[in-house]
């Protein structure tokens, strides 16, 4: 596998989203993404352009502030995410809600730190299996102020 460290957007569309055919997969026939170490381009002006994120069940790890300062991005699907390293969704200001997927295991401190307008994350698990996973005490923070936590009823 190989871990996201930049791309090249799409110059035919102008819909402001980033999606699986935009990362060049099918170049590496061999590999899969595995990470995103950074979601960054050669011209930071997509940072504040980008206001969606499609990522594949492959992704199975964020590296801290990953997502750092995309302004505009306001969806982020990450169905196979399983670890979060502290601030890897720092200062994403559009970003009002998130869902995690079950197969998360592990979310580092202040995951969301100054995420302003974020003000709910749908955890898939249910409370006492997130209670058993390596997650910070404060992953669901953005700052000084928690996040509020939907999880899944327990059966």
């Amino acid at each position: 596998g190989y871990v996201l460290s930049s791309f090249a957007p799409s110059a035919s569309r102008s819909d402001k989203k980033l999606i699986e055919s935009d990362l060049g997969l099918s170049a590496l026939p061999k590999f899969t993404l595995v990470g995103i170490k950074k979601l960054s381009s050669s011209g930071n002006a997509y940072r504040t352009a980008l206001e969606s994120a499609s990522f594949p069940a492959s992704v199975k790890y964020v590296s801290s502030k990953a997502f750092s300062y995309h302004s505009a991005l306001s969806s982020i699907s990450l169905p196979g995410l399983e670890e979060a390293e502290a601030f890897g969704f720092s200062e994403v200001y559009a970003l009002s809600s998130i869902e995690l997927p079950s197969s998360l295991k592990k979310a580092g401190s202040k995951l969301f730190y100054a995420d302003s307008n974020l003000s709910s994350i749908r955890l898939h698990m249910t409370e006492k299996e997130a209670k058993s996973r390596d997650f910070a005490s404060d992953w669901n923070s953005n700052g000084d102020a928690l996040i509020s936590v939907n999880y899944d009823s327990a059966e």
